[in-house]
């Protein structure tokens, strides 16, 4: 899965929050209130924790799987520096 799209994403974000009131008023209800903007629907808080722990949980697992995913290829890349050449014996 390509993670090109997460950085635009989260400055469209900001810059739609800092320029405008509404879009940040709606972001803020939907998130502490569970309110869903545009309707009269309201999430309970059960489902919303349920959000919160999963996606906290998403963006540990992807720092995580960076950053040991990272470690491990420096890690394999020393120890195949180390090993000898195989030995090739010719048949005469």
């Amino acid at each position: 899965m390509k993670k090109d799209f997460i950085p635009p994403l989260v400055s469209l974000v900001a810059v739609l929050a800092i320029t405008q009131g509404k879009f940040t008023s709606s972001l803020i209800n939907l998130l502490i209130a569970g309110v869903i903007p545009g309707t009269s629907l309201v999430l309970p808080s059960w489902t919303m924790m349920i959000v919160y722990c999963l996606a906290i949980t998403a963006i540990i697992t992807l720092y995580l799987e960076g950053t040991l995913g990272k470690v491990r290829a420096n890690r394999n890349a020393k120890q195949h520096k180390r090993q000898l050449p195989r030995r090739r014996f010719t048949s005469i």
